[in-house]
């Protein structure tokens, strides 16, 4: 029998193993889902945290990879787990979202 880990319930008491980058990254958008209730975009990120840098060519796809990289990190580190969708990210706040995204 596989035990299932109920990512809300995990402990918080327990030190993540991010980078500075990371940590900012995952503080800005905890701040952004919690506190304004909003959504924050890639752009955002590269203008307030110095470790991301955003990428102006034209056939880009993706304005900054290492925000993906990161965001994976964090999500195999954490007891939240940060929902990206068209290059904007939240936390997730409810288990049914953890779920849904986790199925994609």
């Amino acid at each position: 029998m596989v035990e299932q880990i109920d990512l809300f319930e995990a402990s918080k008491e327990e030190e993540l193993d991010l980078d500075d980058n990371q940590k900012a990254l995952l503080d800005l958008i905890t701040y952004n889902t919690y506190t304004l209730h909003r959504k924050t975009t890639q752009k955002e990120v590269c203008e307030f945290i110095s470790g991301y840098v955003w990428n102006d060519n034209v056939k880009s796809h993706d304005h900054c990879s290492k925000i993906w990289h990161d965001i994976e990190v964090i999500n195999n580190k954490q007891d939240k787990i940060i929902i990206n969708n068209n290059f904007e990210y939240k936390v997730a706040e409810t288990k049914e979202e953890v779920s849904e995204y986790l199925e994609k």
